[in-house]
C-alpha cells in the first residue's frame, strides 16, 4: 500500500463561539432593551454597533463556519427590529436595521422601518390642554402643549379647527371635548391626542 501524500495543513480557523463572544461582548445587541421606554440609543452606541457587525463579519471569514455566524447574528438583529419597534423604541430602529444591511445588504424588508422611525423621533410630542367653543362663530379652538424633540423646546400654541400649526392639522374633535384629531398634512398620517395624555 502507497503512502498517500499528506495534505499540507491550512490556517487554523478559529471556533465561532470564541468570533461570537468577542462580538456580543463588543457589540451589546445580546443585552435587553433598557426597561425604561423613554431610553435612547446614542449616536456613539449606534457606530460602534454597525462598526463592530463589519468586523465580525470581515472575523467571520477566519471562523469555522462562517455562513453560521452571519445568519446567527442576522437573527439576533431582526429579533432586536422587531423588539425595539413594538416597544415603540424608536431610536434603536435604525442602528439595528444598519447592522442587519451589513450582513445582508440584498435585504431590504427592513428599510421602511428606519423611515417610520425617524417620523416618530422627529414628530412632536403633544398634549391637549383644553378645549374652547366660540360660541359666536361656534369655532373650536384647542391648547395645546408641544415639545419639539429637534430643539427640545416646549411651547403652548392654540390651533383652531381646520387651521394648521407646525406641519399638524387640526381635524375634529373627538366625543363630548375628549380630544381631537390631528393630521400631519405632509404624508396624510393622522392621530388622536385625548385629555389628560
Amino acid at each position: 500500500v502507497e503512502d498517500m501524500p499528506v495534505a499540507p495543513a491550512g490556517p487554523k480557523k478559529t471556533p465561532n463561539d470564541r468570533i461570537l463572544g468577542d462580538f456580543y461582548k463588543k457589540s451589546g445587541i445580546a443585552e435587553p432593551l433598557p426597561t425604561n421606554p423613554e431610553a435612547m440609543m446614542t449616536k456613539s452606541a449606534a457606530e460602534r454597533l454597525v462598526k463592530s457587525v463589519a468586523e465580525l463579519q470581515k472575523a467571520s471569514t477566519r471562523a469555522e463556519d462562517p455562513d453560521a455566524i452571519v445568519n446567527e447574528v442576522a437573527d439576533r438583529l431582526q429579533a432586536n427590529i422587531k423588539e425595539a419597534e413594538g416597544k415603540k423604541m424608536w431610536s434603536f430602529v435604525p442602528a439595528y436595521v444598519e447592522a442587519y444591511q451589513v450582513l445582508r445588504p440584498e435585504d431590504k424588508l427592513f428599510a421602511s422601518y428606519i423611515e417610520r422611525a425617524n417620523q416618530q423621533l422627529t414628530r412632536p410630542r403633544i398634549a391637549l390642554r383644553g378645549l374652547y367653543k366660540d360660541h359666536n362663530s361656534g369655532m373650536t379652538t384647542a391648547s395645546i402643549k408641544l415639545f419639539n424633540p429637534i430643539t427640545r423646546e416646549t411651547t403652548t400654541e392654540n390651533i383652531r379647527m381646520g387651521e394648521e400649526l407646525n406641519g399638524l392639522r387640526f381635524t375634529s374633535v373627538i366625543g363630548k371635548d375628549e380630544g381631537i384629531n390631528l393630521e400631519i398634512p405632509s404624508n396624510g398620517m393622522t392621530f388622536q391626542i385625548l385629555k389628560g395624555e
